[in-house]
């Protein structure tokens, strides 16, 4: 039997469990497949499926690509799964979304400080070893541990990364039709991610005709109209189905790691 995530963060983006921690987690889990897609980065991919090798579980290589409809500045993501191993493309459209987000997190870690949130330095370089970007998920780790802040989803959150809050630092992010391209550029698979998050199924059809292949419906974010209309979508461009538990590890608001997999259909 078949059980796969096709939605998992690690410490190469946002997560707190590094490649080797996730992939004891699956086999533990029962899962046979896999897909690490670490924000904008292929950088972990190697690492597990050498590892998933190791363990009887494929590894399918896969990334989420930051991406905006520039029409109207609605973040839209897209997941991409089974390119090329250079992922020259990819990387490409990819380099500029890292290189803002290095930036943004100093720039954050900077301005937590001078309102007298003094984080640990060398506590924040330990969780970032593997990124190099100091992500918010991060930030609120640390100062739930410093007891800046109670939990993770505290209404802190809200607060500094927010509306105009002092870490709410915006990113030029690729247009999502030059991301699809850049996916199947690379001979991948382009999926539209959580589109009940961002609110993003209007734009299917302009998706499909410059390659979109699939729509993840399996998120918690997905409610019931939403997934209808996934499965409207699907069946009429012919599009796959994916679906995962998007789980950031103990970064996570309330998902927990398996609850969430791809549809059998898939």
């Amino acid at each position: 039997m078949m059980k796969g995530d096709l939605h998992i963060h690690t410490s190469y983006s946002d997560g707190s469990w590094s490649v080797r921690e996730l992939m004891v987690r699956a086999k533990e889990a029962g899962m046979t497949h896999l897909a690490i897609t670490d924000h904008d980065t292929v950088d972990g991919v190697n690492e597990a499926v050498s590892i998933g090798l190791s363990m009887g579980i494929t590894v399918i290589p896969g990334v989420e690509i930051s991406a905006v409809d520039k029409r109207n500045g609605k973040k839209v993501h897209l997941l991409g799964y089974d390119f090329h191993p250079q992922a020259e493309n990819i990387k490409r459209v990819c380099a500029p979304i890292i290189r803002q987000r290095i930036e943004q997190g100093n720039e954050n870690l900077a301005a937590l400080n001078q309102s007298g949130r003094v984080l640990s330095v060398d506590d924040i370089a330990a969780r970032t070893e593997c990124s190099g970007i100091i992500y918010k998920q991060h930030l609120m780790a640390q100062m739930v541990k410093q007891g800046y802040a109670e939990r993770m989803n505290d209404p802190l959150y809200e607060e500094l990364f927010k509306g105009n809050g002092i870490c709410n630092i915006e990113i030029d992010y690729v247009d999502i039709f030059t991301a699809v391209r850049a996916v199947k550029a690379d001979g991948g698979i382009a999926v539209l991610a959580h589109p009940g998050m961002q609110d993003t199924l209007y734009l299917v059809d302009e998706l499909v005709e410059a390659g979109l292949d699939g729509i993840e419906l399996e998120h918690e974010t997905n409610d019931e109209e939403v997934r209808e209309r996934i499965r409207e979508c699907a069946a009429e461009y012919g599009l796959l189905l994916t679906g995962g538990s998007d789980t950031h590890g103990d970064y996570g608001w309330t998902q927990e790691f398996g609850n969430i997999i791809c549809p059998a259909t898939t």
